[in-house]
């Protein structure tokens, strides 16, 4: 029996569609008839991005989520985009009719075909990746042992769900899950949707953890992923590489962000032939035009920007059964002048700290 073709979910912001761009087609130049489903949240339905033609493009308004405009507002961007992987994963499960899909970050890029990842898919209902499968070194270079404990076991980067019993059960869970908590605190134990993955080998026992170094390679494993080109071919110690997560790594000199301190330099002629592949694919796709977009949801509706503090109050509200679900806080007055005052509170601190810099100049 022939399996069904790849399927991916991607959630990204305007400015990072060009990123999703490339994925899709890096996806399907390996897996042929691979669909790609692309939610771009901060796209109205009746407007059009250049190349939405290149993907299955999946709007807001057709994810079935309550309170869709208090959902939105009480996150940031990247809160945002977390949040709605399982929503958007459930959609194309049960309304497009899909018998599974494997989520993918938008920044990652596709160096040969998934056919052993997908497969792993359709087998199992719930399938997760690790970020690491060998220690880490204990010389406190980040990241390490303790950045993963706070990260979580498992990357929800790269995800696969099968339509099927704990799938499904696992997606309306994780939906529930990141109601209110995807957000990053680790004093809770909480890293946006990420950390509710620890508890799937409990809750779901049709799930199965895949172990392929040529998955999901990125500054969490490349101390014991050790990367080379042979004809044209990338591997990843035995395996074939199959997704580099381009995340921390800067383009196209493919050099790691200084958050991350362990040494790859050993690596680095590699990390920069891979970085400057995938910068060609984002600029080809007009990925500077894409990445100047502003972000949908920066602002209420009278132009006034919504602040951190703003969305985490009313974050707080809302979940505590303080601030009404059904309505719209991008219009609401209220929330307006909480914004507006957010400023004059913090006048007098500003004062403050503008008269002693000036004294200590004295």
């Amino acid at each position: 029996m022939i399996p069904p073709p790849v399927v991916t979910c991607t959630v990204v912001t305007r400015s990072h569609f060009g990123y999703a761009r490339a994925m899709a087609r890096s996806l399907r130049r390996f897996n042929p008839g691979a669909r790609s489903y692309v939610l771009i949240l901060d796209c109205p339905r009746h407007e059009r991005e250049a190349g939405m033609d290149e993907v299955i493009p999946v709007f807001l308004e057709d994810l079935g989520i309550p309170d869709l405009a208090a959902f939105c507002f009480q996150y940031s961007a990247f809160e945002l985009c977390n949040a709605l992987k399982s929503w958007l994963v459930r959609h194309v499960l049960r309304e497009r009719g899909e018998p599974a899909a494997l989520y993918l970050d938008g920044d990652i890029g596709v160096f040969a075909s998934l056919e052993p990842l997908w497969n792993a898919v359709l087998a199992h209902e719930v399938l997760l990746t690790p970020h690491t499968t060998a220690p880490f070194p204990q010389d406190g270079k980040f990241p390490g042992t303790s950045n993963i404990l706070c990260a979580g076991s498992y990357n929800a980067g790269v995800l696969g769900v099968r339509a099927d019993g704990d799938g499904l059960r696992f997606l309306d869970w994780w939906a529930q899950c990141v109601r209110h908590d995807c957000i990053t605190d680790h004093s809770i134990g909480l890293e946006v949707d990420q950390k509710f993955l620890e508890l799937v080998p409990s809750l779901f026992p049709g799930h199965r953890v895949f172990r392929h170094d040529g998955v999901n390679v990125a500054h969490f494993n490349l101390h014991h992923r050790r990367l080379r080109l042979e004809s044209g071919r990338w591997w990843c110690n035995e395996d074939p590489l199959l997704l580099f997560h381009f995340t921390q790594i800067s383009l196209p000199g493919g050099v790691f962000f200084p958050l991350i301190t362990r040494d790859f330099s050993s690596q680095s002629a590699e990390l920069r032939q891979l970085a400057t592949a995938y910068h060609g694919e984002l600029t080809s796709d007009e990925w500077l035009a894409h990445s100047q977009r502003p972000y949908g949801f920066r602002a209420f509706e009278s132009g006034r920007p919504i602040s951190r503090e703003t969305r985490v109050e009313f974050r707080r509200r809302w979940k505590s059964g303080e601030a009404p679900g059904n309505s719209n806080p991008f219009a609401d007055p209220e929330w307006e002048s909480f914004e507006r005052g957010l400023r004059w509170r913090a006048l007098p601190g500003r004062i403050l700290g503008f008269l002693g810099r000036r004294l200590g100049r004295v």
